[in-house]
């Protein structure tokens, strides 16, 4: 099975199946948007999965089960308990326990960082790559966004998001780290539309992978002598690496508040070893903390 340009097909998971009877092929995966099925009626019949292709006119399919493939490391709450455009899955379909019907099968999740206020989700879906282009003036081709199943490119010269703006304490350096990651696996996925001027876009969500960050964080160990405290920098991981040591002093007890779907992370990074302050997304793992 493939995901490009299939617009018109009437089953998802046909060719799937097709694939896995000529000759045990591993059936191509594709990115979809899952949601719960709420209906009223005895299961397996109701009470799944609704799974829609992205970037394509294809209708939502159901799905009996959802299952995870075992060597990805994937909070299955953080998934299925976000519903709709708020998660997208890379997977495919196959033949579920229950008889008669299918099970899709995750390989990796990316949940939408959303904000109170938010305006609609709107465009499609992208992976970003750096060209490798470095430009004197504006506007530069820079960034290369591929959609999500038809490989389609377009070029980025500038894109505005919503987040530095929205979000307090909002982490932009780990946020563009996750776009456009160094080692191309694909660590955000980016839903924007075109402006009016070419190769300019805006950002309405960016889906971040989960678990995030992929591998866990070094353990923090304190250098610091007696009488002084450790200073920490964030890496774009969101794991603490030790900067320098300093003399304790006053700090201001004020502490800011994230909103919801917001968690809070403090470490000594400042003055006096005072407290740094990120709100980052309640979906990812928990960033360390200095006892």
């Amino acid at each position: 099975m493939s995901c490009d340009n299939e617009t018109n097909r009437q089953d998802f998971y046909t060719s799937i199946d097709a694939d896995i009877a000529l000759g045990g092929k591993k059936p191509t995966s594709c990115f979809v948007s899952i949601r719960r099925d709420f209906r009223k009626c005895a299961y397996p019949m109701c009470g799944g999965y609704f799974i829609q292709t992205i970037n394509s006119n294809s209708e939502q399919v159901y799905v009996a089960t959802v299952a995870f493939e075992s060597n990805q490391p994937i909070n299955k709450s953080v998934v299925l308990e976000s519903y709709g455009k708020s998660v997208i899955v890379n997977g495919y379909t196959r033949s579920s326990s229950q008889r008669g019907y299918k099970e899709f099968v995750v390989k990796t999740a990316h949940v939408s960082m959303e904000y109170e206020g938010i305006g609609e989700a709107k465009g499609n879906f992208y992976f970003f790559k750096s060209t490798g282009i470095m430009c004197i003036k504006a506007p530069c081709p820079s960034t290369s966004a591929t959609e999500l199943n038809t490989g389609n490119s377009v070029i980025v010269s500038s894109f505005s998001e919503p987040y530095n703006e929205h979000v307090h304490r909002f982490d932009g350096s780990w946020a563009i780290s996750r776009v456009y990651d160094e080692d191309g696996s694909g660590h955000a996925i980016v839903q924007m539309v075109p402006n009016q001027q070419a190769s300019e876009f805006t950002i309405t969500r960016i889906y971040i992978q989960v678990p995030d960050p992929i591998k866990p964080c070094p353990k923090v160990t304190r250098k610091c002598p007696k009488g002084q405290v450790d200073l920490f920098d964030r890496d774009t991981n969101r794991c603490l690496v030790f900067r320098e040591c300093a003399k304790p002093g006053v700090c201001i007890l004020s502490i800011p508040l994230c909103q919801e779907k917001w968690r809070l992370h403090s470490y000594p990074s400042l003055q006096n070893g005072c407290n740094n302050y990120y709100c980052d997304p309640d979906f990812t793992t928990p960033a360390q903390q200095i006892k």
